[in-house]
């Protein structure tokens, strides 16, 4: 991004709330509830808002600009809620310097979500995740066995849910990092909200360049969304070839090259009275 734009860059990886080391704090700002999406998406809000005045101090003659935000799965969704905050009308006043230039949602559902094989898929997985006698095991292996054998998940989901195990500094005891109730919580917001309006409003598109982005091989972005949007276009859509859900991992090398070329790292040109 730096060779193809000729500015420094400076890149910050967010762990939402009940997430990694977001998980379990405590007070007004960060990971109080209710674990909503908006409840999230502020948590941005104001990670950035620190992180742009922070920058100004540093740079005296020049104005800090928020160069992109990318967001998978449920992160998609809260960038999408993070947009409706910083660019759209009412709540969007003053926030201009933290619409990003260019906005990446990544094999996320932008719609809200009724009964399916995702929703049963996802709420099974914490299912087994609260059944697990974690005190029983001392081994992130035998936690992973545990999942697989005893749980019923894939190796690879097993897998991904291990990455969160982490030992307590007084007791060793093993324990997951992300809060389990926050995210049941935040994964209910989810499902009820519909992020649609983003990616159709005009207003958004004059102001950050959107990319929709799903995997060939995933089933949760419909037809009938690329169609509609593909008909508005207020957004530019890609397929991952040789990718589901977890695009960064199935096709690393793809998606790079997808978000570096040079079209994909342009801003929309300034625009006056969008609608």
């Amino acid at each position: 991004v730096e060779d193809a734009t000729g500015e420094p860059q400076r890149a910050i990886l967010i762990d939402s709330r009940n997430h990694g080391k977001s998980s379990g704090k405590g007070g007004p700002n960060l990971g109080a509830g209710p674990h909503t999406l908006r409840s999230a998406a502020l948590d941005f809000v104001r990670t950035i808002q620190h992180e742009v005045e922070a920058s100004s101090n540093r740079l005296s003659n020049a104005q800090p600009k928020l160069a992109g935000l990318v967001g998978h799965s449920l992160g998609g969704k809260i960038v999408l809620e993070y947009l409706s905050e910083v660019a759209m009308a009412p709540r969007a006043a003053g926030n201009e310097v933290l619409v990003p230039g260019v906005t990446w949602v990544l094999d996320s559902i932008p719609s809200s979500i009724r009964a399916n094989e995702l929703v049963q898929d996802t709420e099974r997985v914490m299912e087994v995740v609260a059944a697990v006698p974690l005190e029983a095991f001392d081994r992130q292996a035998q936690v992973m066995s545990h999942l697989v054998e005893a749980g019923g998940l894939g190796e690879p989901t097993a897998m991904w849910l291990c990455s969160s195990l982490h030992k307590c500094k007084d007791s060793g005891a093993l324990r997951f990092a992300f809060d389990l109730a926050g995210c049941r919580e935040m994964f209910r917001s989810f499902k009820e909200t519909d992020r649609m309006d983003v990616l159709r409003s005009r207003e958004v598109a004059a102001q950050t360049a959107v990319h929709l982005v799903r995997g060939e091989k995933s089933f949760r972005i419909g037809d009938g969304i690329y169609e509609e949007l593909a008909a508005l276009g207020t957004v530019q859509l890609h397929t991952l070839e040789n990718a589901g859900h977890w695009l960064h991992v199935d096709n690393p090398h793809g998606l790079l090259r997808m978000m570096t070329e040079p079209a994909s790292l342009l801003r929309p040109p300034t625009t006056k009275g969008a609608a």
